[in-house]
């Protein structure tokens, strides 16, 4: 086993709260105008939401906070500079995938992380990104979101995903943080962020050996 292969064991393990919390502390805090500037294509955008359409999408954001022992609950996936895609990135359209301005997304949110995956080629974006664009208009999976949460438990194995055709993907409804992790596993990138794309969660892009913590924004 490498280091990182070592390292990725222990960011699933579920008592990594101040692993997290070091991770982010150590993570440079820049302005809202630097955090904007700095984003790639394709890189991730993990936060917490600042506002909820229902008491219930709270509550939702609220157990997988819990669960994952750290106040993050919310993973969108950056086009470019200005836009961003994901569900929730539009206000009143917390169960659809959506493109929206990034800047807009940007004054709704408290807090946010954004992370890299610097390994990625132009190739691997542009899949990436082709994708991510033909979620837009699906719909949010609450019940994969909550089977996750046993699926990591069991830690089951690499199977499920591997054995669905390609072109029946964009038929499968996801939650926020397994879209970005199923697009990534489309481009085919040499990198693991859970034992299954299908159960990755906000904090994995953050714990991941494989990843760069390029920089926080936060409004407090």
């Amino acid at each position: 086993m490498t280091r990182n292969d070592y390292l990725l064991e222990l960011s699933l393990l579920d008592f990594s709260s101040p692993v997290v919390k070091r991770v982010v502390l150590d993570t440079p805090l820049v302005s809202f105008s630097e955090f904007l500037e700095r984003m790639e294509p394709c890189d991730v955008l993990v936060s917490f939401p600042k506002s909820f359409k229902s008491p219930f999408a709270k509550f939702r954001s609220q157990i997988l906070a819990i669960t994952q022992r750290v106040p993050i609950s919310s993973a969108k996936m950056v086009l470019d500079k200005r836009h961003i895609v994901g569900y929730g990135v539009k206000p009143g359209e917390a169960h659809t995938v959506r493109i929206a301005s990034s800047r807009d997304w940007l004054t709704r949110t408290s807090d946010a992380i954004l992370v890299r995956i610097p390994t990625l080629t132009e190739r691997q974006k542009k899949v990436i990104v082709s994708f991510m664009k033909s979620y837009v208009g699906k719909g949010y999976s609450n019940s994969l979101l909550f089977k996750s949460i046993w699926n990591r438990i069991s830690r089951r194995k690499f199977l499920e995903l591997a054995k669905i055709p390609k072109e029946q993907l964009a038929k499968i409804d996801l939650y926020c943080s397994s879209l970005i992790a199923v697009a990534f596993w489309i481009s085919k990138i040499p990198v693991r962020l859970a034992k299954h794309p299908l159960d990755v969660w906000p904090k994995d892009f953050i714990l991941s050996p494989y990843t760069e913590k390029v920089c926080r924004y936060s409004k407090h």
